[in-house]
């Protein structure tokens, strides 16, 4: 993954483990950096057609906070323990 990406994953999932942003504004976050990425690319490319390296990038970026926490590694190890 690329840095900047790495850095936008890592600040969603410390807004939902940290913060206590409920998931579904987290995965909102994560489809708003989707789109200001797109619309980067656009802006900068002056194309409407994505390449496959950039289709690629769109589709690296999870739609979900449980899938980011995933990919970054940051899933804690929990133990579960019977109660009765």
């Amino acid at each position: 993954l690329q840095p900047f990406l790495i850095a936008a994953l890592f600040m969603v999932c410390a807004l939902h483990s940290l913060a206590h942003v409920a998931r579904p504004y987290a995965n909102l976050v994560l489809a708003t950096i989707k789109i200001v990425i797109l619309g980067t690319i656009m802006a900068c490319g002056g194309s409407s057609r994505l390449s496959e390296l950039q289709r690629s990038l769109l589709q690296r970026i999870p739609s979900d906070v449980r899938s980011a926490i995933d990919m970054l590694g940051l899933e804690p190890d929990l133990t579960v323990y019977a109660a009765c």
